[in-house]
């Protein structure tokens, strides 16, 4: 009898507890207002409502229990079975994920952040489905405003520099002109004088270049597909586009023979750190050598020299945007060089950093995520 007892009491106590943590879940669930948090049966039917579900659809509990979750969708996407592809989404891949529109019970159509996961019992059979959704409307009308504001200021870029490249075209040819008009009147103090006006005009003009450059890094005019190349190929490619002093020596690890990179953008990154190499050596010869190193989230590669190397209290100068160590008119440059590489490799979730001894050469590190992610 004692054992009885004690049984009864231990199943009394379990049911006592049990109701308890679903009071607790019931009180969470409802007190969360800004996400509308509520249960699918196996069939797409609502099984539960919490209060920031009533929120954000118009829908009371009484009113919605029961009823199937597509009446949350346009006509539209009622004919085109997204509410069946969304279930069929997180039953074969454990989760659904999405952004899209929906309808209020008044008719209203706004955006909503949508995850669906299916809900397991013990023996791994899907039971329903719990659905968290969010109003994103704002978020939405936003991103379009930016979205429209970058076009129009890439477009606007574009034919800045279009036309200031136009009227630089004007003045170099001028100079080349007058320069023939005036051929045997000219003393060499004048020729020196054409010259070095047709030299501002060009860094001018690479200058216009960089900064259309940087200003539409990550824009939607120069996205473009991830083509990836095996890393020696890559590697090779450089000297080819840069056309180096046969004085200068580029070298690479083994490692990047084993690895494939996405082409366009470290090469874009590469030329940029090996032209900087070469332009600032400050020898006639040097050597270059490129290195891989990877885990499973990057690839970081180092573009080292055997140049002057940068002090210390210089570092983090490189990469500020028309900066250059050297005189402005001794720099062939624009002084944006550095700063491009650092605007992309961050943009797509990278870091860089200089690593360098006055005298001992530079070390420019940078990593690359493996999963893109652009910011």
């Amino acid at each position: 009898m004692a054992g009885s007892l004690d049984d009864i009491s231990e199943r009394v106590d379990t049911q006592i507890k049990l109701k308890l943590s679903e009071e607790k879940y019931r009180l969470l669930v409802n007190g969360i207002v800004d996400c509308g948090i509520y249960w699918l049966d196996i069939n797409g039917y609502v099984s539960s409502w919490n209060t920031g579900a009533e929120k954000l659809k118009g829908y009371c509990e009484e009113e919605i229990i029961g009823q199937h979750f597509s009446i949350f969708f346009t006509e539209i996407d009622k004919t085109n079975k997204i509410p069946e592809q969304i279930l069929t989404i997180a039953k074969n891949e454990g989760r659904y994920e999405g952004t899209g529109e929906r309808v209020r019970k008044g008719g209203e159509i706004f955006s909503v952040h949508v995850i669906l996961d299916p809900i397991h019992d013990e023996r791994g059979t899907i039971l329903g489905f719990a659905k968290i959704s969010r109003d994103v409307t704002e978020r939405e009308r936003l991103i379009e405003k930016l979205t429209e504001s970058n076009i129009e200021l890439e477009s606007f870029a574009y034919a800045a520099s279009h036309d200031l490249k136009a009227l630089l075209r004007v003045i170099d040819n001028a100079s080349r002109w007058l320069e023939e008009d005036l051929a045997g009147h000219l003393d060499q103090e004048s020729l020196e004088n054409m010259q070095l006006l047709r030299s501002r005009v060009s860094r001018m003009g690479k200058l216009l270049d960089d900064m259309l450059e940087y200003s539409l890094i990550g824009s939607k005019i120069t996205s473009r597909p991830m083509e990836m190349i095996q890393g020696d190929v890559l590697i090779k490619d450089v000297p080819f586009l840069l056309a180096p002093p046969s004085s200068f020596s580029i070298t690479y690890d083994k490692r990047f023979e084993a690895t494939k990179l996405p082409k366009f953008f470290i090469q874009r990154v590469l030329m940029n750190l090996i032209s900087n190499a070469i332009k600032h050596h400050d020898k006639k010869e040097g050597n270059i050598f490129l290195s891989l190193e990877e885990d499973n989230l990057y690839y970081t590669i180092t573009v080292e020299d055997d140049g002057p190397g940068i002090s210390s209290q210089f570092h983090a100068q490189v990469f500020k945007m028309f900066h250059t160590l050297k005189p402005r008119d001794k720099a062939e440059g624009s002084g944006m060089g550095l700063a491009m590489v650092k605007k992309q490799v961050e943009h797509f979730g990278g870091s860089i950093a200089l690593e360098s001894e006055e005298g001992k050469g530079c070390r420019f590190r940078f990593s690359w995520p493996k999963k893109i992610m652009p910011l």
